[in-house]
């Protein structure tokens, strides 16, 4: 489950779908308060499947439930979903639609293990999307919907791009000692470690005379 501090993001690239037409995506991010690490944990596509403009907001509307998004990006070349959006008193600001700046925010936040996405069902066809995702590969040609609906709210998080120069040491989390660990540390630092040595020595010497005969 998500934490309940995270903030949410959402994100929808629309299309008419079918059989030959664009398919619509819909992409949910949770990003961690510091804005250093997230999670894609909901997704939905519409291949194969006829839809409008306000197929696809109901369908945002549906999967996105009771959660509240900090943001809510769209592309901004549906009109109609922005119009019935706004009939439905529902906020959606225009993505920033420039894929190279969109490529080199997933790229990073990939790259330094910034963004997962939730290994679910409902998730296979956005992995398998940035898979096949070639880098030459001409945008009129590529399958990238699902790609699209990810890229517009990555692009809208201030991430916290400090965390890619910390040492691996500094981005480790904090963890208390147990009580056992504790108890041992102490035990230790309160005996001559020195006449430890010697005994352990001489117990592992009794017991090799064992062996021997």
């Amino acid at each position: 489950p998500i934490p309940a501090d995270w903030l949410i993001y959402g994100g929808v690239d629309s299309g008419s779908g079918g059989a030959t037409g664009h398919p619509s995506a819909i992409v949910f991010i949770a990003v961690r308060p510091d804005f250093r690490k997230a999670r894609l944990f909901k997704h939905w596509n519409g291949k194969g499947i006829d839809t409008t403009a306000a197929d696809t907001f109901n369908m945002f509307v549906i999967l996105r439930g009771k959660m509240r998004c900090v943001s809510q990006v769209y592309d901004y070349s549906s009109k109609d979903f922005f119009t019935i959006a706004a009939h439905n008193g529902e906020s959606f600001m225009p993505a920033d639609k420039t894929v190279e700046t969109g490529d080199n925010t997933l790229n990073s936040l990939f790259k330094h293990q910034i963004l997962d996405i939730d290994d679910i069902p409902e998730n296979f066809e956005v992995i398998r999307q940035f898979e096949n995702l070639g880098v030459d590969q001409k945008k009129s040609k590529a399958v990238d919907d699902s790609c699209d609906a990810t890229r517009y709210p990555a692009v809208a998080i201030p991430w916290d791009w400090s965390v890619i120069n910390l040492t691996p040491e500094e981005k480790k989390p904090i963890q208390e000692k147990t009580d056992i660990q504790l108890r041992r540390e102490a035990f230790v630092e309160s005996q001559d470690t020195k006449g430890l040595q010697e005994v352990w020595e001489e117990e592992i010497s009794e017991w090799n005379d064992y062996y021997e005969v």
